[in-house]
């Protein structure tokens, strides 16, 4: 069985319940969680209270990146390189906090693979089609093949220049480098029934501390309700600036 190191992104303004509880039960299938904060500047910090219900992972290493304010370089690339100096094992497993894992065989069936050196999903983002950072698992020694960028910028896809999003530019150099990849679909497991990537998640929270109303953002992002349903009953702790307006998010379905 693969053992690789997680590799999680957050930002200090943001908690998610599901993913606490999904890495207490999970945690044993990795060598390290690198927990990276991220996003420093937005008033909320959430650190102490998501580090201390975490405090039983003994796994889980976090790193506080000072380097980023916003239109100063790309926070997902410095976050990434900052993970990494950390990082030890063969591979590693790059995860959104809001990509809902449902079935409990994935995870296990995943890191059965000990042949493959990618799996993924793909995710088309502004033209282009790309591995989704949402679910990265690669061996360290494809992963080193590449520019090792993971910035959002521009790439050359299907004769033009393109814009891509995080993960955009690696992705179009693996799809040269290793087209023998498997996505999470090769393994029998599909979206949303085994898995969800709950898109705009931390955007939709920050609309909420600048001000917008829970039924002005549910009526951007009508699955904001379900999902926070969905905190509600999954049994965590919930962070108390945010208790009550998931209340009141929940209520609105």
């Amino acid at each position: 069985m693969i053992k690789p190191d997680l590799i999680i992104i957050s930002p200090v303004s943001v908690d998610y319940p599901i993913w606490r509880g999904w890495i207490k039960k999970y945690n044993n299938f990795f060598e390290k969680v690198c927990f990276v904060w991220s996003e420093t500047h937005r008033g909320l910090d959430v650190r102490g209270f998501v580090e201390g219900d975490l405090k039983d992972v003994k796994n889980i290493e976090y790193i506080y990146t000072t380097q980023w304010t916003p239109g100063k370089g790309d926070w997902a690339n410095i976050c990434m390189q900052e993970a990494l100096k950390k990082s030890h094992a063969n591979s590693f497993l790059l995860l959104h906090q809001d990509l809902l894992i449902k079935n409990d065989k994935l995870l296990p069936t995943i890191l059965q693979d000990e042949q493959n050196q990618l799996i993924s999903f793909f995710e088309g983002v502004r033209g282009c089609t790309r591995f989704c950072p949402a679910f990265f698992l690669i061996h360290k020694d494809i992963y080193s093949q590449t520019s090792q960028d993971f910035s959002a910028g521009q790439v050359m896809w299907e004769g033009q220049l393109t814009s891509v999003d995080h993960l955009g530019k690696i992705s179009v150099e693996l799809l040269q480098i290793y087209p023998q990849f498997k996505t999470l679909s090769d393994f029998g497991f599909l979206e949303p029934d085994d898995y969800e990537h709950i898109k705009g998640l931390a955007g939709c929270y920050h609309l909420l501390l600048e001000g917008k109303t829970p039924k002005q953002v549910v009526e951007i992002y009508p699955r904001f309700a379900v999902l926070n349903r969905q905190i509600l009953a999954c049994g965590e702790k919930i962070h108390p600036n945010w208790a009550n307006l998931i209340q009141k998010i929940a209520e609105l379905l």
